[in-house]
């Protein structure tokens, strides 16, 4: 604990210990992990984009100047709830509507409609979800093959004996 003094009045400030590694993937990719979380960084210096765990940066600088300007962009709160309607008021809206060649648009309640369209969502969303199980046990069994295959190669290279020079 450190202790700071405040006009003869000490304060006690825990000490805090921060984590941050970063590593370069590929020239203008950065993985950088701490203790919040990971991110990923992209561009040069002095111009950065970096998409995180809790929302999104923009950074544009002058290299070695230590000027900057920031932009964060934070995800939208998966509890969040919308902003409120305005109170609109509509006017009541018939059953049928007759159109001069014969033809009737009838309506439908609020609730069929609603109710339909997220039934098709459910069911487009559950395929979806059954596609990336699948793509999912596809990737760990290439993965698998993989190091399989690596480790068949490692093994092979060490067992090769090594030619002697002709003296």
């Amino acid at each position: 604990m450190a202790r700071y003094y405040f006009h003869r009045l000490p304060i006690v400030v825990p000490m805090v210990f921060r984590f941050r590694r970063s590593f370069k993937i590929i020239p203008g990719v950065r993985l950088n992990v701490s203790g919040s979380g990971a991110s990923v960084t992209l561009g040069p210096r002095g111009l950065h984009y970096t998409v995180g765990p809790r929302g999104t940066r923009t950074t544009i600088g002058l290299p070695g100047s230590g000027v900057s300007w920031t932009s964060y962009q934070p995800y939208a709160a998966a509890n969040a709830s919308p902003p409120p309607l305005p109170d609109v008021h509509q006017p009541p809206i018939p059953d049928s509507i007759e159109v001069s060649q014969g033809t009737v648009i009838d309506s439908a309640p609020i609730d069929e409609l609603v109710a339909n369209s997220t039934l098709d969502i459910a069911q487009t969303l559950a395929a979806a979800r059954s596609r990336w199980r699948r793509y999912k046990i596809l990737i760990a069994m290439l993965s698998a093959l993989f190091a399989v295959g690596v480790l068949m190669v490692a093994g092979s290279a060490s067992a090769v004996p090594r030619s002697r020079p002709l003296s």
